[in-house]
């Protein structure tokens, strides 16, 4: 899979808390956002509650738990509900 462009410091909002990320565009259908290893590994400790479909960890001296939606139907549900990214031309 092949990336097709990069946004530099593009300003999240997840869970009403502002993440200021790189994006890579990839061709992917059904996800706004990936989260990946690389990007988790920069926030040290992570825990994830599968069952609750929750995900906490510190960012910027805060801690933060972002939370999936109440039923979730297919694995391409993000973890926080962010909207349609639009940024850099892509969406």
């Amino acid at each position: 899979m092949g990336c097709s462009g990069m946004c530099g410091d593009v300003a999240l909002n997840l869970d009403g808390h502002e993440l200021v990320v790189d994006l890579f565009v990839l061709p992917l259908r059904g996800a706004n956002i990936v989260l990946d290893a690389q990007w988790l590994a920069t926030l040290g400790p992570v825990i994830m509650d599968y069952k609750e479909l929750t995900l906490s960890f510190n960012w910027d001296a805060t801690s933060l738990t972002l939370k999936g939606p109440p039923s979730t139907t297919s694995g391409a549900n993000s973890i926080a509900s962010i909207g349609k990214v639009d940024v850099c031309g892509f969406h």
